[in-house]
């Protein structure tokens, strides 16, 4: 059974937009990669803390994954989506999103929460974009292992008990 978890992984978004642009962003001494990978630090314990603690669920090793599933906030599904046209596709290798047209409807995907990107990571963030990892899509089959990107605005994450 699928519970919608939307509100708990947006609270976690906005806290770490918040510490990123009011803590460590406005100090122009802090406006180097040493900041970005130290914020990176600073993500799964808050995850656990936000996530993963109010979900009832055991502390994580890693920030959402298994179990975190990015679905369509509209009946007509994603009307496109941009994916890591890198083969095999490492989100910490970065990559080139490239836009698949859809439409992609739920009932057609599986998409797991992977992360949150933004494009400019040592400049104030919004994080306006779910990474997913495609598990599924009807009809591209092609793409099953590759990262995705969907707009925050255009969906809606659910926790279903992974198997």
């Amino acid at each position: 059974m699928a519970i919608n978890v939307n509100d708990v992984v947006q609270r976690y978004r906005l806290q770490l937009r918040q510490i990123w642009n009011g803590c460590f962003y406005v100090e122009p001494e802090l406006r180097d990669w040493d900041a970005v990978d130290a914020f990176r630090r600073l993500q799964l314990p808050l995850f656990n803390a936000l996530v993963a603690h109010p979900l009832g669920l055991e502390p994580a090793d890693q920030v959402f994954g298994k179990g975190f599933r990015v679905i369509p906030n509209h009946s007509s599904g994603f009307h496109s989506i941009q994916v890591n046209s890198r083969r095999t596709s490492i989100l910490s290798e970065g990559g080139t999103y490239n836009v698949l047209n859809g439409p992609f409807k739920a009932e057609d995907i599986q998409f797991t929460l992977v992360d949150f990107l933004d494009w400019r990571p040592m400049s104030y963030i919004d994080l306006q974009y779910y990474v997913v990892m495609i598990d599924r899509v009807s009809g591209r089959e092609d793409q099953v292992g590759q990262h995705a990107l969907i707009e925050v605005a255009d969906a809606t994450v659910d926790w279903v008990e992974p198997d």
